[in-house]
């Protein structure tokens, strides 16, 4: 017996007698794996200018709104892209988004390869920009991947893994980038440490690439969960369907208010990774090692406390209890982490922030499965999608607020404004409602015995 005690399909699923049949195939966790590495693939490069960015302002000597650009055009790209990306996810089915996302990886990591050199800052940001097209099929993904693949009592485990995809990749890039680039006196050093870095990214992206395309699979021949077999059954998620169901999901109050909660949290941890360096250097002269080193623990702690997260939502279904209490724990951490900054005690930035990411990843992981509870029977692609649409209008218009707060008064209004806005999430969590329509799905469909009990 498996995680979750559902049962496995062996070869050739057994058919039932009743109306919906539901197997689960142990090439889920093959299928997940593979996504996770996908998803590796393309965040490494997320934070990948922003880490050093004291270092790139001297090679490519632009300002540092400049680097932080290299971040904000993903959300930029993501906004413009996501509705048609979605309709064409929605077409095309998880296998060809995967190879999409994938082959545009690919390319922009070669063309990077190409800007080593003091005046191709413009060749960085358009290979940084080609890449992030890969967002829109990588963030909607996880949530119908479990979905596909994975039974009802493993859906939040296989959303956060899959999601981890993403953790892993920029925690990679916090670690490793700061030891390949160094800050040397001379320029042309500078464009070594990067040219290892493009062509050693570009290789990778290229061997990941291929490998997908042999490997990865659309979906199992028959429904893993209850749920999954009603909706296929009532014909939800067709592509025509496309614009009424947008429609009917933002009609629903409680996604309205899961939109605005998540996306104000997830914008402002985004913001914060991608600020770490100057953050970090303010109080610590000459630790850009030691701030990758913080990065990277954060994103550990983060994915660590994503995972806990998913295992006690998925056995314990206390969807808004457990958003409400990361959400308190986040504006204690937050008021913990500004103070160790102002104290400059090291270990106690260190010990601060990784409860604040821990709590903030576990909120977010508990919110995610949630969006797709509010919106059943919708397809999830598609709620998944719009939610990332409001952390990516957050995000970047966080990251270019915090940047001229930082520049006008200092850290202490920036941490101040994301006490503030962590308080304002709280709020927002605690009046809504949340709730589980999938969960009720299933639960009518076993009680009625539309598929076998097991």
């Amino acid at each position: 017996m498996e995680f979750g005690d559902v049962e496995e399909a062996k070869d050739t699923p057994e058919p039932v007698q009743n109306t919906l049949e539901v197997k689960v195939f142990k090439r889920r966790w093959f299928q997940l794996a593979l996504f996770i590495l996908y998803s590796v693939n393309t965040y490494i490069h997320m934070y990948q200018y922003t880490i050093i960015s004291n270092i790139i302002c001297r090679y490519y000597n632009v300002s540092s709104l400049a680097v932080a650009w290299t971040t904000i055009i993903s959300q930029v790209v993501y906004l413009v892209l996501i509705i048609p990306c979605s309709y064409l996810i929605n077409l095309i089915g998880l296998r060809w988004s995967i190879l999409t996302g994938a082959t545009v990886t690919c390319l922009g990591a070669w063309i990077k390869v190409f800007s080593v050199s003091p005046d191709r800052f413009a060749v960085t940001l358009i290979g940084q920009t080609i890449i992030f097209v890969s967002k829109p099929f990588i963030r909607p993904l996880p949530g119908l991947l479990a979905a596909h693949w994975f039974g009802p009592k493993q859906t939040a485990f296989a959303s956060t893994m899959a999601t981890c995809g993403t953790i892993i990749g920029i925690s990679l890039g916090y670690t490793v980038i700061p030891m390949i680039v160094k800050n040397h006196e001379k320029i042309e050093k500078i464009g070594q440490d990067l040219s290892v870095l493009f062509w050693s990214v570009a290789v990778s992206s290229t061997v990941v690439c291929v490998a997908l395309m042999f490997l990865i699979k659309d979906k199992p021949r028959v429904p893993p969960s209850a749920a999954k077999s009603l909706q296929i059954a009532g014909g939800k998620g067709k592509t025509k369907d496309y614009l009424p169901i947008i429609r009917r999901i933002l009609s629903n109050r409680d996604y309205l208010l899961l939109l605005n909660s998540v996306g104000i949290v997830f914008g402002v941890q985004s913001a914060m990774l991608t600020m770490l360096n100057p953050l970090y250097l303010q109080h610590f002269k000459n630790s850009e090692k030691d701030a990758g080193m913080l990065g990277s623990l954060l994103v550990i702690a983060g994915a660590i406390s994503s995972i806990t997260a998913a295992l006690i939502v998925d056995k314990s279904k206390k969807f808004r209890e457990i958003a409400i209490s990361f959400c308190v724990l986040s504006v204690l951490a937050e008021i913990l982490f500004a103070v160790s900054f102002f104290a400059e005690i090291k270990w106690m930035v260190f010990v601060a922030g990784i409860l604040l990411w821990s709590f903030l990843s576990g909120y977010i992981t508990v919110n995610y499965e949630l969006n797709m509870e509010l919106t059943y029977p919708e397809p999830e692609n598609i709620s998944s999608g719009l939610l990332f649409v409001s952390i990516s209008i957050y995000n970047s218009l966080l990251i270019l607020i915090l940047d001229r707060l930082m520049k006008a008064y200092g850290d202490k209004a920036v941490h101040a404004l994301c006490t503030l806005l962590f308080i304002l999430s709280t709020f927002l969590t605690c009046v809504n409602k949340s709730e589980l329509r999938r969960q009720k799905a299933a639960e009518c469909a076993l009680k009625y015995k539309a598929v076998p009990q097991k």
